[in-house]
């Protein structure tokens, strides 16, 4: 049984036309997101990027449950990513880089986020995750980056590491 509204769009719904407008956004329905090394971690997505037909950027509307982590804990090698709260509160946590620039992965901080703030990622940068603190009210945002044929992402408080190449993902431990 299906439990997409009537005037909802599928979620893999895509146009020819640049402007996604307000209405059909509201419209799409939106992806359970859940990472493959914590099921519990889900966050739901309206891919706004593939809906206009882009290839190289990824961007996407999306909201994150009370009490929920949008993803595990991780950094990029090859991409960069962002991140802008629309609404809600929660928290950034972020590994800590020391007095020489030194990142400190295992190392974890966290940092009051809510609406307004943006995030930005860069490859090799500081390993990152989302965390939606609140009781009730759901985080709401938009994140992106980029989409390179090539990938790879560590996961250092899980000890293991993303590769993409030629299309296939492959899940390792860290050295």
């Amino acid at each position: 049984m299906s439990t997409q509204q009537p005037d909802s769009l599928p979620t893999d719904y895509s146009q020819s036309h640049p402007l996604l407008s307000a209405r059909t956004i509201a419209r799409m329905s939106a992806d359970p997101c859940p990472h493959p090394l914590n099921a519990a971690a889900i966050h739901h997505a309206k891919s706004l990027g593939d809906a206009v037909g882009l290839q190289h950027v990824g961007i996407h509307f999306c909201t994150l449950d009370p009490l929920t982590d949008s993803t595990v804990f991780h950094w990029h090698h090859t991409d960069d990513e962002w991140v802008y709260i629309l609404s809600g509160r929660g928290v950034l946590k972020i590994s800590k880089e020391d007095e020489s620039g030194c990142m400190r992965h295992r190392e974890v901080e966290e940092v009051e986020i809510g609406p307004g703030d943006f995030m930005g990622f860069k490859r090799h940068g500081r390993a990152h995750a989302l965390r939606n603190t609140q009781v009730e009210e759901k985080l709401v945002f938009l994140c992106g980056g980029e989409r390179n044929e090539d990938m790879v992402v560590e996961y250092p408080l899980v000890n293991k590491m993303l590769r993409k190449a030629n299309g296939k993902y492959t899940f390792s431990d860290l050295p």
